[in-house]
């Protein structure tokens, strides 16, 4: 059975509808506990995070009061004693008045950090004001007198110079047990220079945090509690449990999830549990990062599931309701809606079908007495018609190959006029990029023929540098249609004056015979030449002439420097000036043919090297043909010399060897170590040669002690060639021994210092006989 569009709208839009319907439903039904739970445990979560800052506001509040205090006391070095008690008492005192919250302000002093006498490492007093009967009253104590309790809060924070908070506690200043509340205390170490001087510390009242976390209720009958680092309750609904462990209240949990470890490493956990009942519950923790200290706290929260899972199921039943009576009214609107426009529809189908079949006179737009979508879809299909005429208009100029024919696409959306603009688009940029191709083909042929011609070039004079150089750059110049050109090459002949040399200029179709030498490293040239790498300058002024590059003439547009480079040695540079710039497929060649070029001039070189050495070499040889025989005759007087010295020699070696055996002698090496010394030296001296050889020059020498400044001052002078003498006084088993020694350096046969050797005379006898002043001499 064939439907109209009424039916087909009435029937397709309800069937949607149920379907959508009871899919939803469904769907809701079978994970509305899921989906109610997820989102109760991120509203919990929520709650907890919100609560847990609000309470470390609260307390990091009242360590900052702590800290301002301890930054307060840091120049206590500074304060005269007696002013500074006055001083810091007022403060801690006042701090303690201003903050109600607070009940007690204290601070703790290390004797040895206030009292300069005291020396011992343990030792403090301790200042302390506190509420009690709602006045404000003062205490001083001195403590650890004996020693350091080792254990102790206050040892571990004077140990690890940390602040912390700590643990709740139940606490009295009058020592009953009627007037104990539950608190915490905050403790800053005041440090001077890393070393523990003392202790601020502010004992806070827990019991505001008592009413802060009874209102922390995001379910009915949930509700939340503090707790401290070491699992301890700081606040809760049923105040039985204050200052106790958790693992009092649920054991079972505590094992199961490691509360109390959690609470301590500061995570943030969740949970969910049975009560012995069997009622399950969801279960937040969220740490509380207290200052710099490492001894996080954490908020909890206990939610129902009970309770998240009946408000879901209301709203499931709200909702299906809802949506039974919205699906009555739909189909009753569908209805209506449906029977308005199906009419004009049915009109409009008709026009698109002739239009489908090609059929786009003017004549078969619709007449539109509507305003609404209907009045739409009938505008939609005249401007249809009226488009597919003009594109069709279009299509039938750009057929007949003309690009500028002007064209409008009836929107962003129009396809066909898109296609249309598009394909004129690519028949334009065949034409540029045929243009362009031929463009790059032209300049390809032009460096392949270049590259060919220089080829030929290259293999010309080449036993001639500077016609060889004349022959490239003039070529060069014309090829690329510069105006002027020079090729300089590096002249390294003499190895002690290395400069730039013109091997060949060429300008305005002429050959310039300039010389020219740079020095090495100046100008465009040798920064060219240093750096290896190109040189292009636009742009240039209409005054400049000259770029410490040697080009005369009328100033270029532009410069180009290239570096010959041959095996990433530079040989020399190109330089071209031309009125035109360049463009950048010519300078590629010019680099590209620089290498050849290079190349070509490493080879000239050599030969021209080669012919010289040649010709060097032959002259040599001439000349050590005529020096040979009278090399002969000096050989012969040489020898005859030589036989002469030698027997000299081992004449002067007889009376050395023999002096030695009858003297005092010693040799050391430049660090002052004795490495020779002559056997009648050790006999007068009583001494073994294997027992004194490397020993130091200060154990030989009386008065003089190695390492002293006398000893490093002697030596230092033998080193630069400063002859010294020593008087030396012995006592040898029984006899008194007076040396007279002199200290001399020896030379290479290249003027150096080798060693240092020491000539002594024993002079006991003249002294004895007192033909010797000893009071004359000085060491």
């Amino acid at each position: 059975m064939k439907l109209n569009i009424h039916k087909k709208l009435l029937l397709t839009i309800l069937s949607t509808s149920m379907l959508i319907y009871i899919a939803t439903l469904g769907y809701l039904s079978y994970n509305i506990r899921e989906m109610s739970l997820e989102n109760a445990q991120k509203l919990t979560d929520s709650y907890a995070d919100e609560y847990a800052n609000f309470v470390m506001k609260e307390l990091n509040g009242d360590m900052n009061i702590a800290r301002t205090i301890k930054q307060s006391f840091l120049d206590y070095e500074l304060v005269d004693k007696n002013v500074r008690d006055k001083i810091y008492n007022n403060t801690i005192k006042n701090v303690l008045i201003d903050n109600p919250q607070f009940i007690a302000t204290s601070v703790s002093w290390e004797l040895n950090a206030v009292d300069t006498s005291y020396k011992k490492p343990y030792g403090r007093v301790r200042t302390t004001f506190f509420r009690e009967d709602g006045r404000i009253k003062h205490r001083v104590d001195s403590l650890e007198l004996e020693g350091d309790v080792i254990g102790s809060t206050y040892y571990k924070i004077k140990v690890d110079k940390r602040e912390i908070i700590t643990p709740p506690y139940f606490f009295s200043y009058s020592n009953s047990k009627f007037d104990q509340i539950l608190e915490s205390s905050v403790a800053i170490p005041i440090l001077n220079n890393e070393k523990f001087a003392g202790l601020v510390v502010i004992d806070i009242a827990l019991d505001r945090f008592e009413t802060m976390v009874s209102k922390i209720k995001p379910y009915k009958n949930s509700y939340a509690f503090l707790l401290a680092n070491n699992g301890k309750f700081v606040a809760i609904p049923d105040n039985t449990y204050l200052n106790k462990l958790i693992s009092e209240l649920d054991p079972e949990s505590n094992i199961k999830y490691n509360i109390i470890e959690n609470v301590k490493n500061g995570k943030k956990f969740s949970f969910f549990k049975y009560d012995d009942a069997g009622k399950e519950y969801y279960v937040s923790f969220t740490p509380l990062q207290l200052g710099k200290s490492v001894t996080p706290w954490s908020i909890g929260i206990v939610v129902p599931v009970e309770e998240i899972t009946v408000k879901a199921y209301y709203n499931l039943y709200i909702s299906i309701l809802v949506t039974i009576l919205g699906l009555t009214l739909l189909t009753y609107i569908i209805w209506v809606i449906s029977k308005e426009f199906s009419k004009p529809i049915t009109e409009t189908t008709l026009v698109l079908k002739e239009l489908a079949k090609g059929d786009i006179e003017l004549t078969k737009q619709l007449k539109i007495k509507r305003n609404d979508e209907i009045g739409e879809i009938k505008q939609s299909v005249n401007k249809l018609i009226s488009g597919l005429n003009k594109t069709a208009e279009f299509a039938s100029q750009i057929g007949q190959g003309n690009l500028d024919s002007k064209f409008e696409v009836l929107s962003k959306k129009d396809v066909l006029g898109n296609s249309l603009l598009e394909m004129r688009k690519s028949l334009e940029r065949a034409q540029n990029e045929d243009k362009k191709r031929k463009e790059i083909d032209q300049k390809q042929s032009w460096a392949t023929k270049g590259t060919a011609r220089f080829g030929e070039i290259l293999r010309e004079n080449t036993d001639n540098i500077n016609e060889f150089s004349y022959n490239i750059i003039s070529n060069l110049v014309r090829y690329i249609d510069a105006n002027q050109g020079g090729l300089y090459v590096i002249n390294d002949k003499n190895n002690n004056d290395i400069y730039i040399e013109l091997a060949a200029c060429y300008a305005y179709n002429k050959r310039k015979k300039l010389t020219k030498k740079i020095p090495y490293g100046v100008g465009l040239i040798g920064r060219c030449i240093m750096e290896a790498n190109k040189i292009y300058i636009t742009n240039l002024p209409k005054d400049y002439i000259n770029i410490t590059s040697g080009l005369g003439g009328d100033s270029p547009s532009c410069i180009l420097v290239v570096p010959l480079k041959f095996n990433e040695n530079v040989l020399g540079v190109i330089e071209i000036a031309s009125f035109k710039k360049l463009e950048p497929y010519k300078i590629e060649f010019i680099e590209k043919i620089s290498e050849s070029i290079a190349s070509t001039i490493s080879n000239v070189k050599i030969n021209e090297k080669t012919v010289l050495l040649l010709e060097e070499s032959k002259i040599q040889s001439e000349e050590l043909t005529s020096h040979e025989e009278e090399m002969r005759q000096n050989m012969e007087e040489m020898r005859a010399t030589q036989e002469e010295l030698n027997s000299k020699i081992a004449d002067i070696s007889n009376i050395l060897t023999s002096y030695k055996a009858i003297s005092l002698s010693a040799e050391y090496n430049l660090s002052g170590h004795l490495i020779n010394i002559s056997n009648s030296y050790l006999k007068l001296l009583n001494l073994n040669k294997s027992f004194i050889i490397g020993e130091k020059h200060g154990s030989l020498i009386s008065g003089m002690s190695y390492g002293s400044e006398k000893f490093e001052e002697f030596w230092a002078d033998l080193r630069i060639g400063i002859k010294k003498r020593v008087l030396q006084h012995f006592h040898v088993e029984d006899k008194e021994l007076w040396i007279y020694e002199n200290y001399s350096p020896v030379y290479d046969n290249k003027n150096n210092i080798i060693k240092i050797i020491c000539i002594a005379i024993d002079i006991t006898k003249l002294v004895n006989q007192n033909q010797f002043d000893l009071t004359s001499f000085e060491n």
